[in-house]
């Protein structure tokens, strides 16, 4: 590519990400975001209705056949006026600028800089092409979807295609993949932000929070392997909906839930439900908060958005196929949904008869774990002390919290594929832990 030709579709990129950041930031007052006392919920709230939006279009222009670049920059335009146009729009706008200033990492300038500048080493070293094997497999989908010769429900294994379709505007406008790391990247900023909210939820003190927030995105697993930033895997943003379920958890435990609420339950159920542990997880979330709370309006709006982006997926599987999992055959307890198989023995649960099992999660041969120094500490910890805060909690809402970062480690050990890709290989365990 010439400088000229980088140059030009740099500028595309930026003119695209730019005009549906701008119409995010007043659809998020729409939703009562603007309310969030904290500049990091705003935040998090814009980028994720971004996101949403790159891939909803994406997903709508698909399912009409209407890919096209005129398309895209015809609803570039559209949302750059409406963003805007409108004055209590533009006055949206001023004040969003005026609140980021205020995001509590500038009150550290000292650590934030530290903080900041470790991770940026792992973002050049993850900014390259795709070569994991399963993104390269979505790209071919991505390309038939481009030239409007298939829709989403055309994909591998039936899969959720929310997250992949957002990375199809952005090849469309540009024409090159170069920037399929900054879009992967949004996912974890999300994850941060998310811990953020999580931490400051469970009263961590700032500086402490800090290192945590550094901690949880230097997992390599986000950068390399099989689900960093130099995929397009789900992971990381499957992830961030679930810290963001976890977050309204202890928020439905202890107070009323506010319209902002409810948008971070409806963005969390969607967000997690890209994999098929996510629909459990976020059903999971939504019983707890109508226990608690009876917020009905909440449970309503996480099931349309969700039904809207991730959700019309496992519609369309259990319409065609009999199945929301299909093509996974399902047998648990009296559930039993027809697929091309039954993968269940390729889990933790059904591996935990193997001392292998045990020995790659909590002793690793080389004495440092793939997904860190403290993780089999960490891991051991946060199950037993779960376990213990659901029988003996030092406050309601921990119970709460607790049941459900207890339920998510447990759908995580049944899912299929997290310890092996065959009956007893253990090979996704074996290879770094991949399906941490």
């Amino acid at each position: 590519m010439t400088a000229a030709g980088l140059l030009s579709a740099t500028l595309r990129f930026a003119c695209w990400q730019a005009a549906l950041f701008a119409v995010a930031v007043p659809l998020a007052r729409l939703a009562g975001c603007h309310r969030f006392r904290r500049a990091e919920e705003q935040l998090l709230a814009v980028l994720a209705i971004q996101v949403t939006l790159e891939a909803s279009i994406a997903g709508l222009f698909s399912f009409l056949g209407i890919n096209s670049q005129p398309a895209c920059w015809t609803t570039a335009a559209v949302c750059l006026l409406a963003a805007w146009a409108p004055r209590p729009s533009r006055e949206t706008l001023v004040q969003f600028a005026r609140a980021l200033p205020r995001l509590e990492i500038f009150r550290y300038p000292r650590t934030a800089a530290v903080v900041a500048a470790l991770p940026v080493p792992l973002f050049f070293l993850a900014f390259r092409p795709v070569e994991e094997i399963d993104s390269i497999n979505y790209l071919h989908y991505i390309i038939e979807w481009m030239a409007n010769r298939a829709t989403p429900y055309t994909f591998a294994t039936n899969y959720v295609a929310f997250w992949e379709l957002s990375f199809l505007p952005t090849w469309m406008v540009t024409r090159v993949d170069l920037f399929f790391p900054l879009l992967a990247l949004k996912a974890v900023v999300l994850l941060a932000l998310a811990v953020w909210l999580a931490g400051r939820e469970l009263g961590l003190r700032r500086g402490l929070l800090l290192w945590t927030v550094l901690g949880a995105v230097a997992l390599r697993h986000l950068w390399f392997e099989a689900s960093g930033v130099p995929t397009l895997k789900n992971d990381a943003l499957h992830g961030a909906g679930f810290v963001l379920l976890f977050v309204v958890v202890l928020r439905a435990a202890r107070r009323k839930l506010t319209r902002a609420d409810a948008a971070l339950l409806a963005f969390g159920c969607a967000f997690a439900a890209v994999k098929y542990t996510g629909i459990f997880a976020a059903a999971i979330a939504v019983a707890i908060v109508l226990y608690r709370r009876r917020a009905w309006f909440a449970a309503l709006a996480a099931a349309a958005l969700t039904l809207l982006t991730s959700g019309h997926y496992y519609l369309h599987n259990a319409l065609l196929y009999g199945s929301p999992f299909y093509p996974f055959q399902i047998n648990f307890a009296f559930i039993h949904l027809p697929g091309t198989a039954d993968l269940s023995a390729t889990s933790i649960l059904y591996s935990l008869h193997d001392p292998r099992t045990w020995r790659l999660l909590f002793l690793p041969e080389v004495g440092v774990s793939p997904a860190g120094l403290l993780f089999p500490l960490t891991l051991a910890a946060t199950l037993l002390l779960a376990a213990w805060y659901v029988v003996r909690p030092p406050s309601p809402p921990l119970r709460y919290a607790a049941l459900f970062l207890l339920a998510g480690w447990l759908l995580y050990f049944r899912s299929v594929f997290s310890a092996s890709t065959y009956p007893g290989d253990l090979l996704l365990l074996r290879s770094s832990l991949n399906s941490i």
